[in-house]
């Protein structure tokens, strides 16, 4: 008898190894939930025609979409799996509150394309030691990422997610409830200084791309965002009564973008800067907005976030309002880029570019069962189970297979 249940175990565990490599790929069963995950720049999501290239994109989770009582509370078992279901993707956590269930995290897209469906995997339901955090900022973004400020912290400077380091000088108002999780609260006055670094260097003509997003409450004339300035040289990013300006002065003297459509307050919106050596291009939401045919004169100055260093001439107030998100590049991106950019971190256009799919099982946990014949040790195959009432056990709570317990529910089957 005790041989017969051995050799029916035997053949149960082979079959359901066999049904696990055949009927799909899962990256590691000990991971026992999956999510997929698809971009789709095709015109059944957001219609993204050009080029796009590496890009880190931003996913939100909340309790309509994920299930926290399922992950480690700090998120250390978050996982992001390519198409392949074998390619780690490198990620880092902005941030995992398990108790307001509300989560951003950045994954890094080797070569996302216009008009096609990207597809990866978010892995999570791990609750062994080893499923620790894996985050990797530096990776996260390509090398022509030169500066990311999240604006997460409280009470520091901001930190450079990029490998560059380039981090503010000084703290500023943090802003809790933002439109990424926390960001910053500019008041006109305090200025934040981002120190000169040889990655942040402008040459005479330079390619970069800048970006930012902003929120205001109050019309304010001529409001200075970003600026640096280097002797009779100098970059402006400003906005004046709604209306965004880009300001360059070189060797010809000073020009500034004609005015376009006002931006109405109290609303999120995305403003880029593109310097592709010839001309500079200033855009909103990812669509072009104004551009000046001059190129960028030489800075190797301080960057001033909120205003303009008091030293500058011609004076100019600074912003008030919100900000978050700002990145640097030291390439033209294309505008496929920006676009994706304005749609994916704005959250008002994620939903048709970014779909979350439903939660998916790991095989070992939808097939072994165990009853009075069979050893209780699914427990030790990664998967959740509990007495059925009957002598043996069963996956899932008070007996319905197919559903994971939370983790203080937990507890491994005994051997009958």
């Amino acid at each position: 008898m005790i041989k017969a249940k051995a050799k029916f175990l035997l053949l149960c565990l082979l079959a359901v190894t066999s049904l696990s490599a055949t009927a799909f790929a899962w990256w590691n069963d000990e991971w026992t939930l999956r999510k997929k995950i698809t971009l789709d720049t095709t015109a059944t999501g957001s219609a993204i025609a050009d080029p796009i290239g590496t890009y880190a994109v931003l996913i939100r989770l909340h309790d309509g979409d994920f299930q926290f009582a399922n992950a480690k509370d700090d998120g250390g078992d978050i996982r992001f799996i390519a198409e392949d279901d074998k390619t780690e993707l490198a990620y880092h956590t902005e941030k995992f509150d398990s108790v307001l269930n509300e989560a951003f995290f950045w994954v890094k897209l080797p070569e996302l394309k216009p008009g096609t469906k990207t597809t990866f995997w978010l892995y999570y339901g791990n609750g062994g030691s080893k499923a620790i955090k894996a985050d990797d900022p530096k990776n996260t973004y390509d090398a022509d990422t030169v500066l990311v400020y999240h604006f997460a912290g409280h009470g520091q400077p901001p930190i450079d997610a990029t490998k560059y380091g380039n981090n503010a000088q000084n703290a500023g108002i943090p802003d809790d409830g933002s439109l990424i999780g926390t960001g910053l609260r500019l008041d006109g006055r305090g200025l934040i200084t981002i120190p000169a670094s040889p990655s942040l260097a402008w040459s005479e003509g330079a390619a970069f791309t800048w970006s930012l997003w902003i929120k205001f409450a109050a019309l304010q004339p001529n409001a200075l965002l970003f600026s640096r300035q280097d002797s009779s040289n100098a970059f402006r990013i400003g906005i004046d009564k709604g209306v965004p300006f880009l300001e360059v002065t070189g060797g010809t003297g000073t020009q500034r973008t004609s005015a376009g459509p006002a931006i109405p307050v109290n609303s999120w919106r995305h403003l880029a800067v593109v310097a592709d050596g010839q001309k500079v291009t200033l855009l909103l939401d990812g669509n072009p907005y104004a551009v000046l045919n001059a190129p960028i004169p030489a800075l190797n100055s301080p960057s001033i976030l909120g205003g303009a260093a008091p030293e500058s001439t011609p004076a100019a107030p600074g912003f008030n309002g919100e900000i978050d998100e700002m990145q640097i590049s030291k390439v033209a991106r294309p505008s496929g880029f920006i676009k994706v950019s304005a749609l994916n971190q704005g959250g008002d256009g994620a939903p048709k570019l970014l779909v979350l799919g439903e939660d998916e099982q790991s095989e070992l946990c939808q097939r072994i069962f165990c009853d009075h014949s069979q050893i209780g040790n699914a427990g030790r195959l990664g998967c959740d189970c509990c007495s059925d009432g009957h002598g043996g056990c069963q996956l899932g709570h008070n007996g319905e297979p197919g559903v994971l317990l939370e983790p203080r529910q937990q507890k491994q089957c005994s051997v009958p």
